[in-house]
């Protein structure tokens, strides 16, 4: 990965260049292998409706194509910094989630434990169940549920 840092309109001291480096890094390290170039522009906007505002925007070159762009501004530059790095982050998750068809969280490796449905716990006479069951557990045909499908 291959990271550009640019100032406008003022010098960058040598601890800011070390923190954007350590955010953009650190927010990126996991997408190396699909992040092909990294722009980060930190500048001093100063305009008479805004005021004094520090804006840090990160823009990310994807491979094999793609670009993203986050931005942030506000009155704390180191503040931007960090915000900008955390919506890089997000963006470039969620479009390597897409480009893999990825829809969601994965499946559970253990197996799933079926919960007794409302249907069978007011026939079983569960305390709180507004059933008039007898207190006996229904017969293994009654145990499913609603499309008549096994328990197990």
């Amino acid at each position: 990965m291959h990271l550009d840092i640019r100032g406008q309109n003022f010098t960058l001291t040598p601890f800011l260049l070390e923190h954007v480096e350590r955010r953009v890094r650190c927010a990126l390290a996991r997408f190396d292998g699909r992040v092909a170039r990294v722009v980060v522009r930190v500048a001093d906007v100063t305009s008479p409706e805004a005021g004094a505002d520090k804006r840090c925007r990160i823009t990310v070159r994807m491979r094999p194509v793609g670009e993203i762009v986050a931005e942030d501004a506000g009155p704390d530059l180191y503040a931007a910094i960090d915000v900008a790095a955390k919506r890089i982050r997000r963006s470039v998750r969620r479009e390597v989630e897409r480009l893999r068809g990825w829809t969601g969280t994965p499946p559970r490796a253990s197996k799933t434990i079926r919960r007794p449905t409302r249907d069978w716990v007011a026939r079983s006479g569960a305390p709180g169940s507004q059933g008039a069951g007898d207190g006996q557990r229904p017969a293994a045909a009654d145990v499913g549920d609603s499309e008549g499908r096994s328990g197990r």
